[in-house]
C-alpha cells in the first residue's frame, strides 16, 4: 500500500515550505526514518524522513517548489506498485477534517442600569469598643 510523504508542520505559524533538495533519487529503496528530503521555511531548514520502508516514487514537488503543510511531496511504494493518480487526502481537506467548525460566541449580556431610589443611605457610625466606650 502506498504511503504518502507530506510536508511536516514545524511550528504553529508555518503555512508552507520550499523543497530545497531531494536526498534520494526517485525509484531508490528507502528505509523507515531515512532522511529523503531537505526543505526550508521562513525560519528553519529541516529534513523529512521516510514514514515507511519501500521505494520512493511519484515525486510531486521538485527543488524550489512551495508545498503547503500536509501537502503531498512523494509516495513510498511497495515493489511493482504505482503511485495513486491523485492525493486521497489533500491539505485543505485534511485541515478541514482536523479542525471542526467553531461555534459562534454567545451573545453579550445586556447592560443593567443601577436602580435609582433617590435615598442616600448613611454609613453606620464608627464602631466603638465592645462595651460602648472608645478605645
Amino acid at each position: 500500500m502506498a504511503t504518502a510523504v507530506r510536508m511536516p508542520l514545524m511550528g504553529m505559524t508555518m503555512e508552507e515550505g520550499a523543497v530545497t533538495e531531494w536526498l534520494v533519487d526517485e525509484g531508490a529503496q528507502v528505509e523507515k526514518g531515512q532522511e529523503i528530503l531537505e526543505f526550508e521555511t521562513d525560519k528553519i531548514n529541516a529534513r523529512v524522513e521516510a514514514p515507511a520502508a519501500g521505494i520512493l516514487g511519484g515525486i510531486a514537488a521538485g527543488p524550489g517548489d512551495l508545498v503547503k503543510v500536509q501537502g503531498l511531496l512523494a509516495w513510498i511504494l511497495e515493489p511493482g506498485e504505482t503511485p495513486p493518480a491523485e492525493d486521497p487526502n489533500p491539505p485543505a481537506a485534511a485541515a478541514a477534517a482536523a479542525a471542526p467548525p467553531a461555534a459562534p460566541p454567545p451573545p453579550a449580556p445586556a447592560p443593567v442600569a443601577p436602580a435609582q431610589s433617590g435615598i442616600n443611605i448613611a454609613a453606620p457610625p464608627r464602631r466603638r469598643g465592645w462595651w460602648g466606650w472608645g478605645g
